[in-house]
Parts: C-alpha cells; structure tokens; sequence
C-alpha cells in the first residue's frame, strides 16, 4: 500500500468513499480486518496453510492482500503455492460455486458472495492454475481476479464486448481512476495502477497470432523467444542494417554470454525483460521502412511495432518478477501480478504499521 492512499484512510479523506465500500474506509476497519484475517503475524499462510475451514471470505482475504502488496483498480494476481498449499486451497476451492471464465485454462469458481472491497466490484473470480489436470505444464497457482459483475449478466456481457473491440474489459467505478488523477495533480501518489491482467491486449494478440502462437495460455518467455527467432532471421537477411542494433542489444546486461550457456528459452525473467529492451524492440524499430520478401516477417515486426507500450510494460513486469516471487524464472502470461505469499507478507506488515499510526 502506497503511503498516499494510507494517509489518506488514516485522516478521513473525503475521497476514500469514491473508492472503498463501507467496510474499508476508516483506519480502524482495515486494522481490525487485517488482524482478523491473517493474525499477528500479518501472514497469508495463516490462510494457505489451513486444510479445512475455507470459505469464498478466505479468498477474498487472499484478494486483499494482494491488493495490498500492488493495488489495482481491475487485473489478475497470480500466487504461487506449494504442493501441500495447493491441496489445501483445492479444499476451498471446491466448495465455491462454478463460474464460466475466458481466463487462462478456463475452469474457474466465484467466490463473490458478500464481496465488498472496492466500490463497484461485486465478483472475486478464482481459478487453480498449474499442478493439475488442466494445466500441468506449470507449477501450482492461485489466480484471483476482480470483476464489476457475475459471469452470467448483462454487465459482464457488456464488458466482455468492450474487451473484445478495444482489448481491455469496462470498469466498474469510473471514479477510482478520476480520485487517482485529481489527488496526482496535488502531488499525491495514491499507487493504485488501473489495470494489469493476463489476457492479453489487442496489439499483442496480434503479436501472438502472426508469430503463429494460438490460445490463452501463452506464456510471454515462449512469445520472448519466437520474437528473438524473427529479428535474428531478418537481421541475416537484411545485414548491417538490422545486424548492428541486434548485436549492440546482445552485448548489454551479459544477455549473448547467457543464451550462449541457456540458450534463449534458458533465459531467467529479468534477461527476457532486457531483451525486449535491448533487443527486440530497437530491431523491430529499425526494421521499419524496410522491405521483406517474407510476409510473415512483415508482420511480426510491424505489430512488435505497434505493441511497443504492451511489450515494454511486460519487460518491466519480467524484469521484476525475482523480486516479487523470490524466483529468477517464474511463469508469465502478460501483465499479471505474480507475488509470493513472502512478499505479501511484507505489504501486509508495513501497511498495518501505516493504518496504526
């Protein structure tokens, strides 16, 4: 939690209303709901190491801390878990309704009933991503996510469409965003991002489809290194021109002495960030105006082009990872928060301390 936003809870501000329930807008209430929910120790593993006892309250605690650790107006937290953690969230899970969802392996539960946090947001989505069935290709999970209205409704029908024309769903409260922008004018970060979510946007779905890459789950290292094939190819087909800025990104951050020991899908998270910094990007830049005999080059460059924001907003989300998961190579969709119950932890302890003063 951003010092700004705790200040403002702790002095009433008029502006919290815009943004909390009423559950959440004093002081007093967070402190107590802070103690309640994770205990003295300020832990989430006071939830996640629970075998029975879960309710769709324990996943909205989860949210919570989250939210805490990185506050969001609307996105998707990624937790990762440990095998003895996951059955125990398996247990919950299972007594939370069904819910459709377009997310990630799209299996999915609601555990929205009595959901109040952020004015507006009625459904806490919640899905079990990794160690299973339907995703073992990647190690156990808890994806959280908040949404302004059930899957079966007009709302999200609604929000559903938005996404599908302009690559990011509706918001729920209009008035977060505006309180964000009018307290930033006064020189006051309140730290609350407007998004951040793993399905992914427009420009980079069409990264995705003309790299050939198809489906929900593709994960940004596997986007990373078809991008690296494409720009090597077109650097070996135009020379200088492509082969300088190629070569200069290779050389900064150790990135050619690393693929040359891992190989490029061997490449830790913040190694993928830079060689969309470095690399990727400056050789799609160069490249335009350039003319290819190979379409498909064509169009891989040009929507890394028009994907420049998205990709490098993911790198900064790469580049950060080890810090929030403690883990040099974790997995990655798009601009998810993935955060580790460790680091959670901390956002927990210093925004009680913040609430109590």
């Amino acid at each position: 939690m951003h010092p700004g936003l705790a200040s403002g809870i702790v002095s009433g501000a008029a502006w919290v209303s815009d943004i909390f329930t009423d559950r959440f807008r004093t002081a007093h209430q967070w402190t107590d709901y802070l103690l309640t929910h994770f205990g003295g120790t300020m832990s989430v593993n006071t939830i996640l190491n629970r075998g029975d006892g879960w309710a769709a309250t324990d996943f909205q605690a989860l949210y919570i801390a989250c939210w805490i650790f990185y506050p969001l107006e609307k996105g998707t937290y990624m937790i990762p878990l440990t095998a003895a953690q996951r059955t125990n969230v398996k247990t919950g899970y299972g007594h939370l309704g069904l819910r459709a969802t377009s997310h990630l392996h799209k299996h999915g539960r609601s555990a929205g009933a009595g959901w109040q946090f952020l004015t507006g947001y009625t459904e806490l989505l919640v899905q079990l991503e990794g160690g299973g069935k339907h995703s073992p290709e990647i190690s156990p999970h808890l994806f959280l996510k908040n949404e302004g209205h059930p899957a079966v409704s007009v709302g999200h029908l609604l929000s559903y469409w938005h996404k599908l024309r302009h690559g990011a769903g509706n918001v729920a409260n209009d008035a977060i965003q505006r309180v964000v922008k009018e307290q930033a004018q006064l020189g006051i970060d309140l730290g609350i991002a407007e998004r951040a979510a793993e399905n992914y946007s427009n420009a980079y779905q069409k990264v995705l489809d003309a790299l050939g890459l198809a489906g929900a789950t593709v994960t940004a290292q596997a986007a990373v290194v078809e991008m690296f094939t494409q720009c090597r190819v077109a650097a070996a087909n135009k020379g200088q021109q492509l082969a300088a800025p190629l070569m200069t990104g290779l050389g900064m951050g150790g990135l050619q002495a690393a693929i040359a020991e891992h190989g490029v899908g061997g490449l830790d998270n913040a190694q993928m960030g830079a060689m969309i910094d470095n690399v990727l990007l400056p050789v799609a830049q160069a490249a335009a105006g350039i003319a290819f005999s190979d379409a498909k080059l064509v169009r891989v460059l040009g929507a890394m082009r028009d994907a420049e924001a998205d990709l490098k907003t993911l790198a900064g989300h790469l580049r950060a990872d080890a810090q929030r998961t403690g883990s040099e190579r974790s997995v990655r969709y798009f601009q998810e928060i993935v955060v580790s119950p460790s680091a959670i932890d901390a956002g927990l302890a210093a925004a009680y301390q913040m609430l109590s003063a």
